[in-house]
């Protein structure tokens, strides 16, 4: 769904049919496609397209045993995927690169345990480790391994912020602003969890909370 100034009526694009619905994070690509995870709960995970014309696809080669919800972009034609599985009660998270006509490339990472967000902001990868309770990020270019940022309770999607920064959704409420140096500031407090986030630069923050998408005008930045 589209939302546009103006109190204009959304947009519906309407994706392949799933019996296994639930949706995660959405990117937009340079031209202007739409790319946006399906979890899938371990039996159809999937990364779908959404062309500006045509009809939406699942892109073939993808694991759909993966439990996926973070999407960010890679190199040109490619997104970063995190997923994770579950074996009963353990877990077990990854990261790849998917391309966009087709295949899957594990980057080979250790010790995630449920990867939920990612953001490109700077020159760095950023992931959210929900379990771990965890801001993590490695060089957007050439992610070969992960370096702590920030502990945060339990977090949820991510979105960039200015100054190489990013916003942080919780599970358990609120949005954070997590500095590069691992500085973290409220940026707004909530009363339930907080899902997606996106920041417009010109003063607006978006954020899901309940199912319900809320906007609040407000500056990020990290301050010294």
């Amino acid at each position: 769904m589209a939302w546009k100034d103006g109190g204009a009526a959304p947009s519906p694009f309407a994706l392949p049919p799933n019996a296994r619905p639930g949706l995660g994070q959405v990117v937009r690509l340079a031209d202007g496609t739409l790319v946006v995870s399906q979890f899938g709960h371990g039996e159809s995970g999937a990364v779908i397209l959404v062309p500006a014309e045509g009809q939406p696809r699942a892109i073939s080669g993808v694991d759909p045993r993966r439990r996926r919800l973070g999407l960010a972009p890679a190199a040109p034609g490619a997104v970063y995927s995190a997923w994770f599985t579950k074996d009963g009660e353990a877990q077990a998270g990854g990261l790849s690169v998917v391309a966009v006509a087709g295949g899957e490339r594990d980057v080979k990472l250790a010790g995630l345990e449920r990867p939920i967000g990612l953001a490109v902001s700077g020159d760095f990868l950023y992931v959210s480790d929900q379990s771990a309770g965890a801001i993590l990020r490695c060089p957007a270019k050439s992610c070969t391994k992960l370096e702590p940022v920030a502990k945060l309770t339990s977090p949820d999607l991510l979105a960039p912020a200015p100054g190489g920064a990013v916003l942080a959704g919780s599970k358990a409420g609120g949005v954070a602003l997590v500095c590069p140096d691992g500085r973290i500031q409220t940026v707004i407090s909530t009363g339930g969890p907080t899902r997606g986030v996106a920041y417009d630069p010109s003063g607006r923050l978006f954020f899901v909370e309940k199912g319900v998408l809320r906007s609040v005008g407000v500056q990020v930045g990290c301050k010294k």
